[in-house]
């Protein structure tokens, strides 16, 4: 489970760098998240997404993908004065048609692509959610999501991890007992919904995925009403 990494603004080169080198970053004054992908100098690419309608239904996020050589990336940014805001206004300028690509030059081009805001995650949208007005009849991922999005002191447990690796698995007892980075749950559970599943047990709820995983979230400390 990949951890979430936030910061205020990407306005210098040095905070670019430093994206690069953390490989994601959430940028909370452009609603943005930035990504980069490929391990070699002449396969640079990073793709950027517009998280303005983000975990919203009924809307899309677009993301960018910048590819080419390093070198080119970074120039392209440098001419946005590295800014992410000037960058974003560079990108639409282009007016990209959707699953377009284009080539800016010999070793940069340019395509956007379009996704179900509802599947897309950003740290920035939790505080605006509805919280719950009582425990639902039955319990759903977006019910959960609205949970842990407003209760910042729950606590997500691994219940058991299994892998590919059977002896690895029973050497680390199966990540049993293990807390779990809430906003990074959170993610996996917006970005890839239909392949989890809730259901209430003793003191809070066992959430799966498939056969593979499964964590506790304890609600214990929570009354029906607290969600209101």
């Amino acid at each position: 489970m990949r951890s979430v990494s936030l910061t205020d603004a990407l306005t210098t080169r040095e905070a670019w760098l430093q994206a690069f080198e953390d490989r994601e970053v959430y940028v909370k004054n452009t609603f943005a998240h930035v990504q980069r992908f490929g391990i070699h100098e002449h396969d640079f690419n990073l793709a950027i997404t517009d998280l303005g309608y983000a975990m919203k239904r009924g809307k899309e996020c677009r993301r960018w993908i910048i590819h080419g050589h390093k070198s080119a990336v970074i120039s392209m940014l440098a001419i946005a004065n590295w800014s992410l805001l000037k960058l974003f206004e560079v990108l639409s300028a282009l007016e990209l048609e959707r699953a377009e690509y284009r080539k800016l030059q010999p070793h940069l081009s340019v395509s956007v692509y379009h996704f179900p805001s509802k599947e897309i995650f950003s740290p920035m949208a939790l505080s605006a959610m509805n919280p719950l007005a009582g425990w639902p009849q039955k319990w759903t991922v977006p019910h959960l999501v609205r949970l842990l999005a407003r209760d910042q002191s729950l606590r997500v447990v691994c219940e058991g991890q299994t892998t590919d690796d059977s002896f690895l698995d029973s050497e680390r007892n199966f990540n049993r007992g293990e807390e779990v980075d809430r906003l990074a749950f959170i993610r996996d559970l917006v970005e890839d919904a239909k392949s989890w599943s809730v259901r209430p047990t003793a003191g809070g709820l066992s959430v799966s995925q498939g056969y593979h995983v499964s964590y506790f979230v304890a609600l214990s400390h929570v009354t029906d009403g607290a969600c209101a």
